[in-house]
């Protein structure tokens, strides 16, 4: 945490690592506000966030993202054609230490529509079938293995108001997907990826069943 000199931690946990900050417990925002500096102005070139990517060396490396980056991003990702708006429910299931997270809370904000968050003490990928069916989930991003797992659940289990899935994060494998459009016909089928670096996504390719396809076993 020093390596991004923050000043100021939000956090659910009482631990003495958080002496060096002001810390924010989220039991007792209201009293915990108080003090803290008002209204801050940023620029194009001030820092959004950081976000530790794993890196192979076992020494994370920092990855500073300006509010530029997340500018140009959020302008690319709107040239796909995606037309959220306040009638839109996200699914967001990502540690916030996850650079996928930031799209799938941040992009539906910014655009009006409505979060859904799986809960902790949750089997997150049962979770997520439930959000979809109960509360008729349009955008979803989530990586393979959670179709893999809900494999025995999404045989029988129709639904047509999912609208786009996104995929990333993981190798595809094709008979997922075929097993996953069986169950949401009306859904589409993208796989995005990108490093962190890059600010989220960076390529992406959207499934046609009437093509051929790489299938990433």
């Amino acid at each position: 945490m020093a390596d991004s000199n923050a000043i100021i931690l939000a956090s659910d946990l009482d631990l003495k690592i958080y002496d060096s900050f002001h810390v924010i417990f989220a039991d007792k925002v209201k009293a915990d506000y108080q003090g803290l500096p008002g209204e801050v102005n940023v620029s194009s070139d001030s820092l959004a966030y950081v976000l530790f990517t794993s890196e192979s060396t076992g020494s994370p490396k920092g990855v500073p993202i300006k509010f530029s980056n997340l500018d140009a991003f959020i302008k690319a990702f709107d040239k796909i054609g995606y037309n959220v708006d306040s009638n839109d429910r996200y699914l967001q299931l990502y540690e916030l230490t996850f650079d996928i997270s930031v799209v799938s809370y941040l992009y539906p904000l910014l655009k009006g529509g409505c979060i859904y968050t799986v809960p902790n003490n949750a089997v997150k990928y049962v979770h997520i079938l439930k959000l979809i069916q109960k509360y008729k989930l349009t955008f979803i991003h989530i990586v393979p293995s959670v179709i893999e797992l809900s494999k025995t659940l999404l045989r029988g289990l129709k639904n047509s108001n999912l609208k786009h899935c996104f995929l990333a994060g993981e190798a595809i494998n094709m008979d997922l997907v075929f097993l996953f459009q069986e169950s949401f016909p009306n859904c589409s089928v993208w796989n995005f990826y990108g490093p962190t670096e890059a600010a989220i996504y960076c390529t992406y390719y959207r499934y046609d069943a009437s093509q051929s396809a790489k299938n990433s076993q």
